[in-house]
């Protein structure tokens, strides 16, 4: 398992005259890879998933959170291969 982290945005800092307020939110990615040979080459197959909790998230400081909010749940996967 790689990286995995824990984002809390419990209450967005006052921001200027222009901003309007947001709700604070919680974000939770998990990361991994594995590792191997392939014919010479390394291979390393990744994995990630983001806003596992699935929260509705805005940025206070974005001039288009209203109509556009940060992506929802997610999985990535890819490979790499070295040679």
């Amino acid at each position: 398992l790689g990286p995995c982290g824990l984002l809390a945005l419990l209450r967005p800092g006052r921001g200027e005259e222009h901003e309007t307020p947001t709700d604070g939110y919680g974000n939770l990615d998990l990361e991994g890879e594995y590792a191997t040979y392939l014919g010479g080459a390394d291979l390393i197959l990744l994995v990630a998933g983001r806003n596992l909790g699935d929260e509705e998230q805005r940025q206070h400081t974005s001039l288009v959170k209203e109509e556009a909010p940060l992506a929802g749940r997610r999985v990535e996967a890819g490979v790499r291969i070295l040679f």
